[in-house]
């Protein structure tokens, strides 16, 4: 990822405006008030918090039945999570670039409220419309049920997926076979009957690439932007 000093305001307009971008990619940014090597969402960020991603989500709508009583899908009660400071799988990004830019440029301040001067960084997203998708979009159901699944079932899962991926970049001739396998795998069916909770019609066609890509999602309300859905890595 090329990285660009921006000095001023107006200069970054500039640039963003002068920025051209395909009818076949969508653009978002993110705005950090430091430099990031690494972007990851807050559960990949520690493995202990990784290891209890199911419990997380949990524990918080016990605590807070009243809170999420509108979400009936996975990716709302994520983003709601989220807005409460929940360390999700969910990437937060805007539409806006001045809404990352504020983000990116608020003060930092030390034990003795001192502010701290730091480079920052604002991170600019272009996005095929293929990786877009709406807040009822039933891939993102999948990839934001998985949260729910046990840190065993997400290994297990990854493991045969990576073989599944494998298999066909070498053109097996058992490829077929192995995604059928696939969806009889007990964690497969784990994540379709947590999908089906909420989608009664969903049609249980899950594939590798439904699971393990990153996709823009747009949420139904505005209590956030919009969320990178990063799969387990």
């Amino acid at each position: 990822m090329a990285r660009e000093t921006i000095e001023s305001v107006v200069e970054f307009l500039d640039r963003e405006f002068s920025n051209t971008l395909s009818s076949k990619q969508a653009v978002a940014f993110r705005g950090h008030d430091q430099l990031v090597d690494k972007l990851m969402a807050t559960v990949y960020r520690s493995k202990n918090l990784l290891k209890n991603e199911d419990k997380l989500l949990s524990e918080l709508t016990m605590q807070s039945p009243d809170e999420f009583l509108g979400d009936s899908l996975a990716f709302e009660q994520l983003v709601r999570a989220s807005h409460y400071g929940l360390p999700t799988r969910l990437l937060d990004v805007t539409l806006n670039p001045l809404t990352a830019l504020f983000f990116a440029t608020k003060p930092k301040y030390d034990g003795n409220d001192n502010e701290i001067e730091s480079d920052a960084e604002l991170i600019r997203f272009e996005i095929s419309r293929k990786r877009v998708k709406m807040f009822d979009s039933d891939t993102v159901s999948l990839i934001c049920n998985l949260s729910k699944l046990t840190i065993r079932q997400k290994i297990e899962l990854s493991k045969y997926s990576t073989r599944l991926i494998q298999g066909r970049k070498n053109k097996s001739k058992f490829a077929k076979k192995q995604l059928t396998q696939f969806r009889s795998l007990p964690q497969i069916e784990s994540l379709v009957q947590l999908v089906c909770n909420e989608k009664p019609y969903f049609a249980k066609e899950v594939t590798t690439s439904s699971i393990w890509n990153f996709y823009l999602a747009y949420p139904k309300k505005a209590t956030r932007e919009l969320s990178l859905n990063p799969a387990l890595t």
